[in-house]
């Protein structure tokens, strides 16, 4: 990859570089002369630049797919109509302005590019990945290539933003360390000259721009000019709002009622945007009435629990939680937030199942990031920053009504109250103990007492039947957004608050066989063991779950102070309190992964073994 190569670690996976940077020559049975002296005939453009773009169709595609090919993957994309979003007549000339993923504000000037379906450039553009190699040689290139004016400054603008300073290139193509493997990879055709990786592109909405057809389409109705957001290779569409309040129209989404779909921005940083008519209110009743009716040991609805004497129910700690992974509405909700996220084809991989909660008074969720720390007893690589995987964006869904004034609220502690008259924390602590009622309610100090004046005073969404609200975990280059710290805040009054969670990930997730793992230290039986580990962590919420039961049980001996205040979670999701003297017993699976957290952070994770009885402690 030219300069970029010289930054890579020699000691970096075989495999891994053999994925991202083999190529493919596919040959042609056109002779090049006759296919430079034709072109250059009928369009009278520069040979050199047809020279380079040859190239898109030999030496440059990424390694061959042995699931994947390009016509099946073109099918999938064009199925979703996504080329097809704009009706109106294509225009000859599209004047764009060019964004980077996730940024509001464009970094280049107005750059025109002429489009004529004669042109044999264009019409040797046949699949999504050949645009993106095009489109991205295109901007490369600028006022040099003559089919582009006014966009010189695309190479150097548009470039890097983190970290060592590139072009518009080392933008597309964050090189090796830093570029996550999706599903498409040996698809990706390299842009000519630079023989880096290609850029995605979208629209302001999410739509994937995949022909120069659909970029000419792009242009609305009204507007001269058309905003496309350029995405990495193996990164992921990130919205880029500019203010509070600013929408996004998402009409190219099915609604289940044929209602307006559209964003709504609460917040910039964290990006928190509420997405009017994602579902509705007979979904919503699905989804309880099955969390009820579940009768499966890893799916159904639990009480969380603690004691020393085996499953307990504590009256001091209520919520409860269920998962819903095959049915009807549940499939349905997870392709919708892949519709409203830009991820398509839908891949199962890159999606969590349906989390579905339950909670009562005073029950609540400390901040905390739905980001998932790096753990030293796994395998899995979670830093997305480089070619990690981990959870990418979160959709929240409310199944029940709540006033302010009851609780229950979503809060991001670091962000904007939406009140213009929300008090301080100072002063709604104030005025939480000065409440008699609300006081009693809550010991001094506490965690839940500081909450409860965080959420009268920070960002927070209360629940209303059938809202849905997005936020992001990640940055749009991978890092991971402290900003997105969030909590569900205490209920204040007798009454049942139902919600779920969508979780999606940048990356297979862990568990799935093309998960990522961390970096191969040179140990070989250390990589045999990681590709044994991947293909074997089924997921632990599949349906199709066949393994036997394990009885397992957590101990916590006392004694070590690190773990006096140890919390005992499946994966992520709570399941008690483990502090000194206390244990768990439950039934499980092998693969389950269960982490003790403390301040919520995880200092100690086992993983379910083959033993019908298993104990850990301590």
């Amino acid at each position: 990859m030219g300069k970029v190569d010289k930054k890579y670690d020699k000691k970096y996976d075989k495999k891994y570089d053999k994925e991202y940077s083999k190529s493919k020559d596919k040959g042609h049975t056109l002779s090049f002369a006759v296919f430079l002296c034709g072109v250059c005939f009928a369009l009278l453009i520069p040979p050199d630049f047809f020279k380079n773009l040859q190239s898109l169709s030999n030496k440059n595609r990424v390694a061959s797919s042995p699931t994947l090919n390009e016509q099946s993957y073109s099918h999938m994309v064009h199925s979703q109509s996504y080329s097809q979003s704009y009706s109106h007549a294509v225009p000859n000339i599209v004047h764009l302005y060019l964004h980077r993923n996730g940024e509001a504000d464009p970094c280049s000037s107005l750059i025109t590019i002429p489009i004529n379906p004669t042109n044999k450039f264009i019409k040797s553009t046949k699949t999504p990945h050949d645009f993106d190699s095009a489109l991205t040689s295109l901007l490369l290139q600028g006022a040099q290539g003559e089919l582009l004016q006014n966009g010189s400054d695309v190479k150097t603008a548009c470039g890097t933003v983190v970290g060592d300073k590139g072009g518009f290139d080392n933008f597309c193509d964050m090189g090796k360390l830093k570029t996550p493997i999706q599903h498409d990879h040996s698809l990706l055709i390299r842009v000519p000259s630079y023989n880096t990786l290609p850029c995605s592109y979208f629209t302001r909405e999410g739509v994937r721009i995949d022909s120069f057809e659909s970029l000419a389409r792009a242009k609305k109705e009204g507007e001269d000019n058309v905003n496309v957001y350029a995405v990495p290779a193996g990164r992921l569409f990130m919205f880029a709002p500019k203010f509070v309040g600013e929408e996004f129209d998402l009409s190219h989404i099915s609604h289940p009622e044929n209602k307006r779909i559209y964003l709504e921005t609460l917040s910039v940083s964290p990006r928190v945007f509420d997405i009017h008519g994602f579902f509705v209110e007979s979904e919503a009743d699905d989804i309880v009435e099955r969390a009820l009716a579940q009768q499966s040991e890893s799916h159904k609805l639990k009480r969380s629990s603690t004691g020393a004497n085996g499953y307990s129910v504590s009256s001091t700690r209520t919520s409860e939680n269920a998962f819903d992974t095959h049915s009807k509405s549940a499939k349905d909700l997870k392709e919708r937030c892949f519709d409203v996220l830009g991820i398509r084809p839908y891949r199962e991989s890159l999606a969590d199942g349906l989390q579905v909660l339950r909670y009562n008074i005073t029950t609540a969720y400390i901040p905390h990031l739905d980001w998932i720390d790096p753990s030293p007893q796994l395998d899995h690589d979670f830093i997305t920053s480089g070619t990690g995987s981990n959870r990418f964006a979160t959709i929240l869904l409310y199944m029940t009504d709540f006033e302010k004034v009851e609780g229950g609220e979503t809060v991001f502690v670091k962000g904007a109250s939406l009140d213009p008259e929300a008090p301080s924390k100072e002063k709604a602590l104030a005025d939480l103990r000065a409440d008699e009622r609300l006081s009693g309610l809550f010991k001094r100090e506490s965690w839940e007492e500081k909450m409860v004046s965080q959420c009268k005073s920070a960002l927070s969404v209360s629940p209303k039947r059938a809202k849905s609200v997005l936020f992001y975990s990640q940055h749009p280059d991978g890092r991971k957004d402290e900003a997105s710290l969030h909590g569900g805040c205490p209920v204040l009054v007798e009454k049942q608050k139902w919600a779920a969670n969508l979780w999606v990930w940048n990356a297979p997730r862990l568990g799935y066989p093309e998960a990522p793992v961390k970096l191969d230290k040179g140990n070989s039986k250390n990589k045999q063991r990681r590709k044994k580990n991947s293909s074997e962590q089924a997921d632990p919420r599949a349906a199709n779950q066949k393994d036997e039961q394990k009885h397992v049980t957590f101990k916590n001996r006392g004694g070590d102070p690190t773990f006096k205040d140890a919390v005992l979670h499946y994966e992520d999701t709570f399941w008690g309190n483990l502090g000194y003297s206390q244990q768990h017993s439950v039934n499980s699976f092998e693969g389950h992964v269960w982490n003790i957290k403390v301040k919520d952070k995880t200092v100690k994770t086992w993983i379910v073994g083959k033993d019908k009885v298993q104990v850990y402690e301590v």
